[in-house]
């Protein structure tokens, strides 16, 4: 599930873009650049972008990378649902839906499935993402210090660190100045392994959208429940 785990975070380069503004001390260019996020994000109904994900461990060594298209689409107030289909490696499918999330394995012809909920229930970051366009201002404080880190090419850098016990030491967002949406993110968990997922050729509300998010398990597929 662990999989699942790392391919969800790239659903925060959506749900960051929609957070209400939270107050980071003295440090008001927080609050200004999470209000430019929630701005653009009110327009967006769909969104596919290029995603390319690298996970690395610098006490190993090594790097893992993967590949693929993403598709997001917004129906609604807590409604939202994303499908990412890899090339790297190829045949592999995610879905995630208002209630389930499926990861299809073409190499195995397996299909995992489990419920946003309960994938929730195991850690505080799973909420974050079960629960998109919900969160609240004293939510976000209550869970995570947030700070400004830098401008870096043509981005805005936030930094967010839980205030309480996480598998998750830190994340950082790069926040694009001209479109205010992530175009980056990355993911530094307690045994130091980096995960970074990286948006390119982002189209927003384009009409040949393509995005289909029903159960990617073909016939005759091993369904495993978790």
């Amino acid at each position: 599930m662990k999989r699942i785990y790392l391919l969800l975070i790239v659903g925060a380069l959506f749900v960051a873009a929609s957070l209400p503004s939270a107050h980071a001390g003295a440090n008001g260019r927080v609050d200004e650049i999470l209000a430019n996020m929630q701005k653009a994000a009110s327009t967006i109904k769909t969104l596919q972008a290029t995603l390319k994900q690298e996970t690395r461990n610098p006490d190993i060594g090594g790097t893992e990378t993967y590949k693929g298209e993403v598709f997001f689409k917004h129906a609604g107030k807590n409604i939202d649902r994303v499908r990412i289909s890899y090339t790297v490696p190829a045949g592999r499918v995610v879905v995630v839906n208002e209630q389930q999330i499926f990861l299809y394995e073409k190499s195995t012809n397996q299909c995992f499935i489990t419920t946003r909920s309960s994938l929730a229930s195991k850690n505080q970051e799973f909420s974050f993402f079960a629960t998109p366009y919900s969160l609240s201002s004293a939510e976000m404080k209550a869970r995570y210090n947030i700070a400004y880190v830098k401008e870096e090419g043509g981005t805005e850098v936030l930094e967010l660190t839980p205030r309480g016990q996480s598998s998750v030491k830190k994340m950082k967002w790069w926040v694009d100045k001209a479109s205010w949406l992530p175009t980056r993110s990355e993911m530094t968990e307690q045994n130091n392994e980096i995960t970074t997922f990286t948006l390119t050729g982002t189209r927003v509300n384009d009409r040949g959208f393509d995005g289909k998010f029903e159960k990617p398990c073909p016939k005759g597929s091993e369904e495993i429940k978790r």
